[in-house]
Order: structure tokens, then C-alpha cells, then sequence
């Protein structure tokens, strides 16, 4: 249980969830939309509101990273060693 909080991501959850968001996100910020009044094309992407972040968001996670220990990550496993001593028994 710890394990899967304090990693990035698994290739499984990469492959099936984050990566097809990640395209659609790119997607809809390269194609953009309908013409625009000045005949630009237009994103799709909200200009405003809660997900006008999505204009210019890049996805912090890479699948070269993926399996990397979370910063997070880190913290726990200093907390579970101080808990459990390093003892692999119990940690199984």
C-alpha cells in the first residue's frame, strides 16, 4: 500500500489512464478549434475558469520516470523505517 502511494505512476496506470488524458490534453492544445474573429483557430481549452490552466499544462510525470520514488515517497519510507526498525518480516 505504501509502495503504490509513493511512486509516480506504474506502467500499467501510465498506458491506461494518463497517457490517453495526456493526449487528448495535447491534442485539444496544438488543433485548437473554430475560427476565431481575427481567423486564428481557437482552443478548445477553456480561456477561463478552473481548467484554463489547461492552455499551458504539461504533465509533470514522463514515462522515463514513472516507477520513480515520489518525493513523498521518501517521507514515508523514513517514517516506516523509524516505525519498523528496518525489519523486512515485518514489513511483508
Amino acid at each position: 500500500m505504501i509502495r503504490h502511494s509513493s511512486i509516480l505512476g506504474n506502467d500499467d496506470e501510465f498506458e491506461e489512464t494518463m497517457e490517453p488524458f495526456m493526449s487528448k490534453i495535447k491534442k485539444f492544445q496544438k488543433k485548437g478549434g473554430k475560427r476565431g474573429k481575427k481567423g486564428k483557430k481557437e482552443s478548445k481549452l477553456p480561456k477561463k475558469g478552473d481548467w484554463a490552466f489547461l492552455q499551458e499544462w504539461d504533465s509533470p510525470i514522463v514515462e522515463e520516470t514513472l516507477e520513480k520514488l515520489s518525493d513523498r515517497g521518501k517521507a514515508d519510507s523514513e517514517v516506516c523505517h523509524k516505525i519498523w526498525g528496518g525489519n523486512r518480516l515485518l514489513m511483508e
